[in-house]
């Protein structure tokens, strides 16, 4: 599978902060997001600043030993500061999508699932032993589970968004590119602030931040609290028009029931920040996360002679008597459905200047917590659901290790290893009629499913960069990967009654499968000048082999092998008119292997490689 494609990005006007600086200053310890960025404007702009200069910031996902004004970075980077981010209503990571050039970062019928996609290549679905092609990453620590990544950006210092693979720094499964959450971090004054926000469909956003030292110099502390609700934009208001049909003999809606889509979300984020020493910082931040809501709110869609599209064969009409309504908010549900979501996560950060660098700790634990229902087949009728009882608990550790060498003026280093350990348990029910198979007969059926899978992932990196002139910078990397899996899984398959989840098969199976890769990076850029830089790269990017978790039988369980991606690009990023506009381009081909892909037939989703 090969994509070729040339994307523009052009800005004009913006805040005031300049562009065609010099480099900025290390990334030491002691040095905090917002004094780079402010260090950098001062740099950048002795005499010439101006209020219409276009906005850069300072980005730290290269993670070397210095920040990186995003105009010379030698990849596609949208990079949004805090600022940005309030003043765009960019509120979620779906919004910061609607700014990013090639870029979807959407949610599935399923709430809280993440379905990214950077230039077109990601996730479509909600089988969680898929691993995504997007990589989000939080506070240094990667989600490998996509679940519960459907973020809020009321704390954030700043989001990246990256472009291409991106594996050499952010592991496997960055086939498509990386999303990069920077949360504040404690001030060094007392600082508090408050945002709310009212609209229409019910909704309200309450955001609070207190922030300052506790203990002099030496200990600051942050806590920031977030509450969004919302009615959402659809109600089920029992709509449709009705007729006596075979499969509905009375004529009347049997869905009797009225709900608007609805959700809320708590998040309490607490920081602290130790500096015993000048040279030494460590990071503790935590967050506690709540969802709560409703099901999906899906929708049919018929044509003029009734016929409809979806997951079964039935025409609504003919053999329910049924119309759905044709207003664009309007739904008609059987089952409401719910949402509850619950998630911790927790990482320690230890930076350490030595000498000519700087030594990075990142440790981290996820856990994720799940209970969903949903209507699948969006109308008044039980033909497709996933009911009450679907679950999934997962917990995640992870260890990153680096050290990061600004040695000279000629040649800098990053290496670093990284482990993570990944338990996913999961039940799924669906109850659906057999008329979904094909068949003339409406009568209940009955599936489960359920798996337990556990992996770990072993990596060492590098990155290498040297300068033989001063405008020209060659840099190669790579990463070596290791991943084990297992697991047990109970096929979906159907019970042995029609009235209820009783007498269901429940013969195990196990697998383990081991898959390693070595992914390679070059680049060369050459600045051409002060306000414009010229950059080429080769990328191989690298998506871990997977079992299907939705397998209805033994053979369909896989492992599907691991995804490749061969990437070559080339890039300009200038800045002209004294700074008051930009156009960044860059131009790609992008060569697949084995991609990784889902075929639904009938509801069975079949996972393999196209």
């Amino acid at each position: 599978m090969k994509i070729r494609y040339i994307v523009i990005a052009a800005l004009f006007s913006g805040a005031a902060m300049a562009t065609d600086g010099a480099d900025a200053p290390p990334l030491t310890a002691a040095t905090s997001a917002t004094a780079l960025a402010e260090d950098s404007t001062e740099s950048s702009s002795s005499g010439a600043a101006k209020p219409s200069d276009v906005a850069d910031i300072v980005i730290t996902s290269q993670k070397g030993a210095r920040g990186e004004l995003a105009q010379k970075v030698p990849l596609a980077v949208t990079a949004l500061s805090a600022d940005a981010l309030r003043a765009g209503q960019l509120n979620a990571i779906k919004d910061v999508g609607h700014v990013s050039p090639g870029v979807q970062l959407n949610e599935a019928s399923f709430a809280g699932f993440a379905n990214f996609y950077i230039r077109g290549i990601g996730l479509d679905g909600t089988v969680l032993t898929i691993e995504p092609a997007v990589s989000v990453v939080v506070d240094g620590m990667v989600n490998e589970l996509l679940l519960g990544s459907i973020l809020d950006t009321y704390d954030m210092q700043s989001v990246e968004v990256l472009r291409g693979p991106q594996g050499i720094l952010f592991g496997r499964n960055a086939t498509a590119g990386a999303v990069v959450f920077t949360s504040r971090r404690p001030t060094d004054k007392f600082e508090a602030e408050t945002h709310v926000t009212a609209a229409t469909q019910g909704r309200l956003d309450v955001s609070a931040l207190v922030s300052g030292p506790l203990v002099g110099d030496l200990v600051k502390g942050k806590l920031s609290v977030f509450h969004s609700h919302t009615n959402g934009q659809f109600t089920d208001d029992n709509r449709g028009t009705f007729v006596p049909a075979p499969y509905n003999p009375s004529g009347v809606d049997p869905s009797a029931q009225f709900y608007e889509v609805r959700s809320d979300v708590w998040a309490i984020r607490p920081t602290i920040l130790f500096t015993p020493t000048s040279n030494l910082d460590i990071s503790l931040i935590s967050e506690f996360v709540q969802q709560k809501g409703t099901g999906g709110a899906g929708g049919r869609v018929v044509g003029r002679d009734g016929s409809s599209t979806g997951p079964f064969p039935a025409n609504l009409l003919n053999l329910f008597g049924y119309v759905p309504p044709s207003g664009k908010r309007q739904i008609n549900l059987d089952e409401e459905g719910f949402s509850n979501l619950d998630q911790y996560r927790s990482v320690a950060e230890i930076k350490w200047g030595i000498g000519p660098g700087v030594f990075t700790s990142v440790s981290g634990l996820r856990v994720v917590r799940y209970q969903g229902a949903f209507d699948g087949d969006a109308t008044p009728f039980p033909l497709f659901e996933f009911p009450r009882g679907n679950g999934t608990n997962s917990t995640q550790r992870s260890e990153e290790l680096r050290f990061a060498s600004d040695f000279s003026d000629m040649f800098n280093f990053v290496v670093g290893g990284y482990y993570s350990s990944l338990s996913i348990d999961t039940i799924e029910l669906r109850k659906t009629s057999f008329l979904t198979s094909g068949t003339a007969n409406n009568t209940p059926r009955f599936v489960r499913g359920r798996f337990d899978q556990d992996g770990d992932s072993k990596a060492v990196f590098y990155n290498l960069e040297y300068r033989p002139i001063a405008k020209l910078r060659l840099s190669t990397g790579g990463r070596y990967t290791s991943d084990h899996k297992r697991i047990t899984i109970v096929p979906l398959q159907t019970c042995g009654s029609t009235l209820g989840f009783f007498n269901c098969p429940d013969v195990p199976f196990n697998k383990k499968a081991n898959f390693s890769d070595f992914s390679p990076k070059f680049t060369a850029e050459l600045q051409a000048t002060a306000a414009t830089m010229l950059y080429v790269s080769h990328t191989k990017g690298y998506r871990s082999g997977v079992f299907n978790g939705r397998a209805t039988n033994e053979a369909a369980i896989g492992p599907a092998q691991p995804e490749t991606v061969q990437t070559w690009e080339a890039g300009l990023k200038t800045t002209f008119l004294d700074g008051r506009a930009r156009v960044n381009i860059a131009a790609y081909t992008e060569n697949y292997k084995n991609i990784q892909r889902t075929i639904s037939v009938n509801g069975i989703q079949t996972l393999g490689n196209a």
